[in-house]
């Protein structure tokens, strides 16, 4: 359990009428057979006013021709069957073997950088209560990176500490395409510095397998200078 790990995530969405915030669960893209979608629905007093909540599962269903970073014709077999009832062994069991920096998953500072990775910070020693709890939808500008003006235009209230950004990846469905595209929309270096100057935010969310734009330079931005945070990669599929 290093750098990354997959994960299949639920968290509460709050809907508020918020500029740029979107509604949970509003997809035709949640009904899709290859995505797995659960919801619930309660009325909860939330950290920016009592709104109705949506737990939302915004999990990939592992599967061979999901994008995987800089790879051509996706990930591959992903599930293979080693033993089966039908050619004489006891029982049916199954091989499971994926990169896991791919798909619905989390990456720890140990991914990108030596030192983590030396004293042991993986994925495993990440503060689970980062992961779980309100996440603010909000839809962001198409046709542009996740700059400091598309940050800055987008009001993110105080206090708020996880955001899911929705971007042209999702209209562009690029999560349904094996092949890796380089022309994802993600963050800019002056996007990451005013996320880490002018918010409390200690997770994010994106469209795609990886969320900067051109430059490792946005992980470097916010995990030496953002206490706590935790770059978490969710594939989107909230409209």
């Amino acid at each position: 359990m290093q750098g990354s790990l997959l994960v299949f995530l639920a968290l509460f969405c709050t809907i508020i009428p918020w500029a740029g915030a979107t509604e949970c669960g509003s997809s035709e893209l949640l009904m899709q057979p290859t995505c797995s979608f659960s919801a619930v629905t309660s009325s909860r007093d939330g950290r920016w006013g009592s709104k109705k909540s949506t737990i939302i599962d915004i999990s990939h269903s592992l599967r061979g021709d999901l994008p995987s970073f800089m790879k051509e014709g996706g990930v591959g077999t992903v599930i293979e069957l080693i033993s089966s009832i039908a050619n004489g062994s006891l029982a049916n069991e199954s091989f499971l073997k994926v990169h896991v920096h791919t798909g619905t998953h989390v990456d720890a500072p140990s991914h990108i950088f030596q030192e983590y990775f030396d004293s042991g910070d993986f994925v495993d020693t990440l503060d689970l209560r980062i992961l779980n709890g309100l996440a603010l939808v909000v839809d962001v500008p198409r046709d542009t990176n996740l700059t400091a003006e598309a940050m800055e235009a987008l009001h993110i209230p105080d206090g708020v500490e996880r955001v899911l950004f929705r971007t042209q990846n999702t209209d562009r469905r690029l999560m349904w395409k094996s092949q890796f595209d380089s022309s994802y929309i993600g963050f800019t270096k002056e996007g990451a510095e005013w996320l880490r100057d002018h918010t409390n935010i200690k997770l994010i969310g994106t469209g795609y397998p990886c969320c900067l734009g051109g430059s490792f330079f946005f992980l470097v931005l916010l995990i030496q200078h953002v206490k706590g945070l935790t770059t978490c990669l969710l594939l989107l599929l909230i409209i």
